[in-house]
């Protein structure tokens, strides 16, 4: 019997997620703000654009209260439309850059890693390689991946005719969701034939394999200019009052 208690508990999660983040990453904007630049120097910009997305990205989750849907042969990250009164083509959207938003997450963390590690290992060069003249490198960069991540979702694992006509049954069967009341995006891996054989489709692998690459490489360089940072201060002869605020930051 279908039931709209998930759905529900999405949403109180997502009221309550949205309070707790938008509140200590505003608390947290205000004081990086009212800190000094010569403390911090460009971290400081850094900093303010992560506590900025934090409150974006609470925002995005709460505006699209994704919720996953499976079924034998495919899955799905969904959107009710009646929240918004939104239609099936800008719903789908709106799920593909909840996806986009993600993405800029961790491209953001992989560029304070990288300045993290530059200060670390050569903080005389940290005036030359963060400066507004190599901005548009750092913006370019991170919102490719950004970009990556809404394109794929959308055009390789956007909705088609035959995945409507599998997930639809589910959504009514498990959360009363007729076809006109849900945008979403997935991957409709297989059919399955009348003698129970799998027939698989490509372009679900690509699309899988495209978010996975980029996600695969987007921690792998967070990870490593991490491990590369922290050796470095086990190594270099800094301030044991300076070792320890490094690695309160890990």
């Amino acid at each position: 019997m279908c039931s709209h208690f998930w759905l529900q508990l999405t949403f109180l999660a997502e009221c309550i997620g949205i309070s707790l983040s938008s509140t200590s990453n505003f608390i947290l904007f205000l004081m990086i703000l009212e800190t000094p630049r010569k403390k911090f120097g460009s971290y400081k910009y850094l900093m303010l654009s992560f506590a900025a997305l934090g409150i974006f990205y609470s925002c995005g989750n709460f505006i699209t209260k994704p919720n996953v849907i499976l079924t034998k042969t495919s899955f799905a990250v969904f959107t009710e439309l009646g929240n918004y009164g939104l239609t099936k083509g800008i719903g789908t959207i709106v799920v593909s850059c909840s996806a986009s938003i993600y993405g800029l997450m961790l491209s953001l963390l992989c560029v304070q890693f990288y300045y993290r590690f530059i200060a670390v290992t050569s903080p005389m060069t940290l005036s030359t390689k963060f400066t507004l003249k190599t901005s548009p490198i750092y913006i370019i960069l991170v919102f490719s991946n950004t970009a990556t991540w809404g394109l794929v979702s959308y055009y390789l694992n956007g909705p088609t005719p035959e995945k409507d006509r599998e997930l639809a049954p589910a959504f009514i069967s498990l959360y009363c969701l007729a076809p006109g009341e849900y945008s979403y995006i997935g991957a409709k891996f297989f059919n399955l034939t009348e003698t129970n054989e799998r027939v698989y489709h490509f372009q679900p692998f690509i699309g899988t394999a495209c978010s996975a690459f980029v996600l695969l490489a987007t921690f792998s360089i967070a990870a490593y200019l991490g491990m590369r940072t922290y050796r470095s201060l086990k190594n270099l002869g800094t301030s044991q009052a300076h070792k320890e605020l490094q690695n309160q930051l890990f």
